[in-house]
């Protein structure tokens, strides 16, 4: 009798339990129904809403249309709507992002144009050489401020200024350095800015002296240190002016290029060739 009673008492228990459980899942599933519920309604209002508008707009738009309307309803709508000056340029730089991109690129490459342009070397007389001597490659820009002594504004920048291109042209360099200079060369007697060479017997095959340089016999005659296209420096007073250390090798010369008759640049270089046949006079006079 104690055993089931004790049974019935343990069974109300769990009973109850159960019961108590039941409730509360009910009221959850219950509340969660509701919630469920408002957010439906809640989402078909703004449908609801959303499509009136739409509807609005569209009859405004076709009573614009036909006449019937100046839009002053749409303006309205339109005006309720505010952004800040923040979300304004946000708005523009997403929208053309693009484009910003694009134009600043072609600002930047604008504006290195014009700084190298501004920046870049602009001398009067340019003088190429081509022999392979590391006593001349010491001492060569010496001779550029000789050269200033005797050339004038050719290109109009207040101010007179020559550049030297030292481009050693020999078998006895390693192919990278002889390749280089080949190059350079080749750009060089592509337009008609460079006219005046030294050079020397070693540089012939590269240079090809009977095509392209002057033949100075003519223009100099009976000067004894003229030979053909090159006046030789060896025996003036030139390696002293320059600071050259130890003796200058008897085939070096000074040349300078001749005008092509049919090159497209044939007028800018003949304006260059006169400069530079100025220069050269002065030169062949002061170390003749």
């Amino acid at each position: 009798m104690a055993e089931e009673k004790k049974n019935k008492k343990e069974k109300g228990v769990l009973e109850t339990i159960r019961e108590v459980n039941q409730k509360e899942r009910s009221e959850r599933l219950h509340r969660e129904s509701e919630l469920v519920k408002k957010a439906a309604q809640k989402k078909e209002k703004q449908n609801e809403e959303y499509d009136k508008q739409l509807r609005q707009e569209k009859i405004e738009l076709i009573k614009q249309r036909q006449g019937m309307s100046d839009g002053a309803e749409l303006v309205g709508e339109q005006q309720a709507v505010r952004y800040t000056f923040g979300q304004r340029v946000g708005a523009f730089f997403y929208c053309n992002k693009a484009i910003i991109i694009v134009a600043a690129f072609f600002i930047f490459l604008a504006a290195f144009l014009i700084r190298d342009l501004i920046s870049k070397d602009r001398p009067d007389v340019t003088l190429m050489i081509l022999n392979n001597d590391f006593a001349f490659e010491q001492s060569y820009r010496n001779l550029a401020s000789i050269i200033d002594e005797y050339i004038t504004d050719v290109n109009e920048n207040g101010e007179t200024h020559s550049t030297m291109y030292y481009m050693p042209l020999s078998k006895e360099l390693d192919p990278y350095t002889l390749q280089a200079s080949s190059t350079k060369l080749f750009a060089i007697m592509q337009d008609g800015e460079t006219m005046l060479v030294i050079g020397n017997s070693e540089v012939e095959e590269y240079l090809l002296p009977e095509q392209t340089l002057e033949n100075l016999e003519e223009l100099y005659p009976e000067n004894e240190h003229i030979d053909g296209y090159g006046f030789y420096l060896a025996d003036t007073k030139f390696a002293e002016e320059i600071g050259y250390e130890g003796k200058l090798p008897e085939d070096v010369y000074i040349g300078i290029r001749k005008v092509s008759k049919g090159a497209r640049y044939r007028e800018k270089m003949q304006k260059n060739y006169d400069h530079a046949k100025n220069a050269l006079d002065k030169l062949i006079e002061r170390y003749s």
